[in-house]
């Protein structure tokens, strides 16, 4: 589908506040994500400049953020999912825990979510 179409890209700026109103852009792309994720090594010292750029910007006021929908199974790595988990191994950043980690403290999140709302909907049947 990528392939057919190419890269398309739409640009948004929202505001959000009722009385002291705050700016955000917004841009939307349909390309390959992974592209985003993957060290550039078209020059010498452009790897490094890149990670450092990268690096600086993970702590500054301008974030960015990446959405990479995959289907509800936390830990199958098939398709888009084991392709972005290669990406992350291959990226020697300590900046985060391992993928791995990030994934099992997901997982416990969402299993004591459950837990929370299957114990509420036990107690409001009760009542």
């Amino acid at each position: 589908m990528y392939e057919e179409h190419g890269q398309l890209e739409e640009s948004f700026t929202i505001h959000l506040g009722a009385q002291l109103k705050t700016m955000h852009n917004l841009r939307l792309l349909r390309a390959d994500m992974l592209d985003f994720c993957r060290h550039k090594r078209n020059h010498r010292s452009g790897v490094k400049l890149h990670r450092l750029q990268t690096a600086l910007s993970l702590y500054s006021t301008s974030l960015c953020g990446l959405v990479l929908l995959v289907d509800n199974r936390i830990n199958s790595y098939s398709g888009i999912k084991r392709d972005f988990a290669t990406v992350c191994q291959e990226c020697t950043d300590f900046h985060f825990p391992q993928l791995q980690e990030q994934l099992d403290v997901v997982q416990q999140v969402v299993l004591y979510a459950r837990a929370q709302r299957s114990q509420k909907a036990k107690h409001q049947q009760g009542k």
